[in-house]
């Protein structure tokens, strides 16, 4: 892979970001496909869930979970539903299993493409491709979705269950991913097909440099502030504005591959550089304070030469999927622009940070109700989080110290009007 350009990380995020760039190294080994006669698979185990990630998967004949099936945490419970329940009989097929079918976009792309590199291999027969989905999930492949299962031929092969099925032959291909631990190379092949297809009959009509906006996709709008100065700043650098809800995949694809240069922020958008061309250069705008699960491993496989620039600040904890968030021309920023010779858009000015905090603060306590936001696995990481608190309290800290007013309330308030007092005293 192409050295990544951390000069405007924050230090820990750093630190981390190469820790698990060695991490997805390590674990990049080839894949392998495990054959289960007489076997069956569980959609899901009602009423469990592991932080949106449902417990199913493939049981041998013996009830046995197998462990190539699905990186789950209670495989004793699918097992024991198994033995149970009774389960349809597949018509003597042989079908690939491939997890449970998500309609996430970004989800889509690292979890369920990443698993059909076998049935694109060319080495495995079988009759159908087995997908699960929750009683009542509606999640029927539609939209851009459908064009990438019918771009690999694929798409009159799928079967979606949700309730046990059990089969002759159950093919079973490890997980081309799993968050934060691999992204194997053996997946690309996958991604390469759907970009050959796409690329048929494309002109040259293409600009070379390209940002990824999220501008006009409806919930990040109202969680993400400020995206339209993002778009003013790469627009008056030269960049296209393309907004990927808006396009079909043919077209993002096209896009991205005829790009000498591209810009997203971080999330779902740069997940698209999977269908990106080898080397290629990518400006990733972080708009949080950790690092996304997937993208180390995405860098690696498509070798890209990718730039992290740290625009965010850090008010509280927030989930990594939801946020609110707040993007905006912090040092970070400001220090890549002119490392680069880039034109800033319009300066912020206090009015501008006071005006997205409000915002922010409105959103955060309409979506967590006042409750403090912390996953589990995110303890072994909380250094980064008070990295960016720090960082950010450089340019939001006279609001949340209140030694200014945020919201109308905040002025005639007796406790606020005590801390300016003690603030101007003080200094």
């Amino acid at each position: 892979m192409n050295v990544a350009n951390i000069d405007y990380l924050r230090v820990k995020k750093r630190d981390l970001l190469l820790k698990r760039y060695e991490i997805f190294k390590r674990n990049n080994k080839p894949l392998r496909v495990v054959e289960i006669d007489d076997g069956t698979v569980i959609p899901f185990v009602p009423n469990m869930c592991n932080e949106g990630s449902y417990e199913c998967g493939v049981l041998n004949d013996q009830f046995n979970f197998i462990p190539e099936s699905g990186d789950i945490d209670f495989p004793n419970l699918v097992e024991n539903y198994g033995r149970e329940h009774s389960a349809e009989t597949g018509q003597e097929l042989t079908v690939m299993y491939c997890g449970h079918l998500t309609g996430h976009w970004g989800h889509f792309i690292t979890d369920n493409l990443s698993r059909l590199w076998a049935a694109v291999d060319g080495k495995y027969e079988f009759d159908r491709i087995v997908f699960v989905r929750q009683p009542g999930e509606n999640n029927t492949p539609v939209g851009n979705i459908l064009e990438c299962l019918k771009m690999l031929h694929l798409d009159s092969k799928i079967d979606i269950i949700e309730s046990p099925v059990r089969y002759k032959k159950i093919l079973v291909p490890e997980s081309g991913c799993i968050p934060r631990h691999h992204f194997s190379s053996d997946t690309t092949r996958v991604y390469d097909l759907i970009a050959e297809e796409a690329m048929k009959g494309a002109s040259d009509d293409y600009p070379d440099k390209i940002f990824m906006s999220r501008s006009k996709l409806d919930k990040a709008i109202k969680v993400e502030y400020d995206l339209k100065w993002f778009d003013r700043f790469f627009l008056s650098n030269g960049y296209a504005i393309i907004y990927p809800e808006q396009l079909d995949i043919k077209d993002t694809i096209r896009y991205i591959r005829k790009a000498q240069t591209v810009a997203a922020f971080s999330g779902t958008l740069p997940h698209n550089m999977l269908f990106g061309n080898p080397g290629q250069n990518i400006t990733i705008i972080e708009k949080y304070a950790n690092i996304n699960n997937y993208q180390p491993g995405i860098d690696l496989i498509r070798n890209l030469n990718v730039t992290y620039v740290d625009a965010n600040a850090l008010i509280w904890s927030v989930s990594a999927g939801y946020g609110p968030f707040i993007v905006y021309p912090n040092k970070w920023l400001q220090k890549f622009a002119a490392d680069h010779q880039m034109i800033m858009a319009e300066p912020w000015d206090e009015s501008h940070l006071r005006h997205i905090l409000r915002d922010y603060f409105r959103e955060f306590k309409r979506h967590y109700g006042y409750q403090w936001f912390m996953n589990e696995w995110l303890e072994e990481e909380i250094e980064l989080l008070r990295e960016a608190y720090r960082d950010s309290y450089k340019d939001f800290g006279g609001w949340l110290d209140g030694s200014k007013p945020l919201f109308i309330k905040d002025i005639i308030s007796l406790r606020n009007f005590a801390k300016r007092i003690y603030h101007k005293l003080k200094h």
